[in-house]
């Protein structure tokens, strides 16, 4: 009954109202793209759900395979917290591509028995073969890439790691099914371990104290692999939560925590240079260009005017409005410097086009009016 469980999750009602022709939109989640699989001999449908930031440049981006998006309650969840996180400038926009396993993600699950790895394998050369290369080809990627798999699929994500076939740089598990092929796995993550070739990957497994049993028995017993066996091109670790159940609703934020765990620095004592340093360093180590975030570029500048430091203060926003000059936020924030220096030409200019950018931007009227309200002289009447 157990091992039912997420399979039986994916029955739940959608989220909104959602269309079935090509490339129509999911209401609130994404749009629906398809992919002909001739190795799963089927149409696999697709919600990509791209970033606030996509359209305005030519950015590109790294991805996350989400494994069972027909769940729309659980997708919406994981796009909601990439919308959010990015935003909040703790992790890098990332576009969020779900494939809906309409006949349940049991077909991923490796079997110990007659049945084998013989699924589990076609649905790896499936994304590596025909999923991947559509959406490379259809969106600005930049070759990282995570997948994200709970219960049945999670268990596929472990395996598929251990495979070494997919290009993936970094797994999520969620309450693995570990209990189905405990024998299989063991032998694969020992053969796996012992192949010091292998670039370096990303583990991140999470599960709950009451979790059910398939995940329960084994997940310990797995850990324990990792720890004494784990090889150094392995980063891994393992979250466990408390009376959460079965795929804890955390798994994917905090999973992303785990995988960018230094991305958003403290900003107290940052200057521009200093953050162009640490996402300079954090671009070389994932491999890709990793800009300022529009939110820390913000917070450093505003951190560094409330100190007085204008000079520092200004560059920031400059290079902010430069950066990103769409954003109202960074005119207003380079209109209160230069508020602050005394300029109040150059001020009310910046704070404007904030305005014209976002009329609502009430920050930008609150600074304009300050500055159009002649100051009282000392001693003059009020009365």
């Amino acid at each position: 009954m157990a091992a039912l469980f997420w399979a039986a999750s994916l029955a739940l009602p959608l989220v909104g109202q959602v269309s079935t022709d090509a490339e129509s939109p999911v209401i609130g989640i994404g749009r629906r793209h398809s992919v002909i699989s001739s190795v799963l001999g089927e149409k696999v449908d697709l919600v990509v759900h791209l970033p606030a930031e996509y359209s305005s440049g030519q950015k590109r981006y790294p991805i996350i395979v989400f494994l069972g998006s027909e769940y729309r309650a659980k997708f919406a969840l994981a796009a909601a917290a990439l919308d959010y996180m990015t935003a909040q400038g703790q992790i890098p926009a990332i576009v969020l591509i779900g494939v809906d396993l309409p006949h349940g993600n049991f077909a991923q699950v490796p079997q110990e028995n007659a049945a084998g790895t013989a699924s589990a394998d076609r649905h790896i050369a499936a994304l590596k073969e025909e999923i991947i290369p559509f959406v490379d080809r259809t969106f600005r990627t930049n070759g990282y890439s995570i997948l994200y798999g709970g219960s049945n699929s999670g268990v596929f994500a472990v395996y598929a790691l251990l495979s070494g076939k997919l290009p993936f740089q970094a797994y999520f598990a969620s309450s693995p099914m570990l209990g189905w092929c405990p024998n299989l796995l063991s032998e694969k993550a020992r053969l796996a371990f012992a192949d010091f070739s292998r670039p370096s990957r990303f583990l991140f497994l999470i599960w709950s104290d009451d979790d059910i049993g398939g995940v329960t028995r084994e997940m310990p017993k797995f850990a324990d692999l990792l720890a004494k066996c784990g090889p150094s091109w392995l980063r891994w670790q393992l979250e466990t939560r408390h009376n959460e159940g079965h795929v804890p609703e955390m798994d994917f934020p905090l999973g992303l925590r785990a995988l960018f765990p230094d991305y958003n620095p403290r900003i107290e004592r940052m200057t521009l240079r200093s953050l162009q340093e640490h996402f300079a360093t954090l671009s070389s180590r994932y491999g890709f260009s990793i800009e300022v975030p529009e939110a820390l570029l913000f917070d450093a500048g505003m951190a560094l005017a409330n100190r007085q430091q204008l000079d520092d203060a200004q560059k920031t926003f400059e290079f902010a409005v430069a950066q990103y000059p769409r954003n109202p936020q960074m005119h207003a924030g380079l209109g209160f410097v230069f508020k602050q220096r005394g300029n109040s030409d150059v001020a009310i200019e910046h704070l404007k086009k904030a305005l014209e950018i976002d009329p609502g931007q009430s920050w930008a009227k609150q600074q304009l009016a300050e500055l159009k309200t002649p100051r009282k002289r000392s001693g003059e009447r009020t009365d």
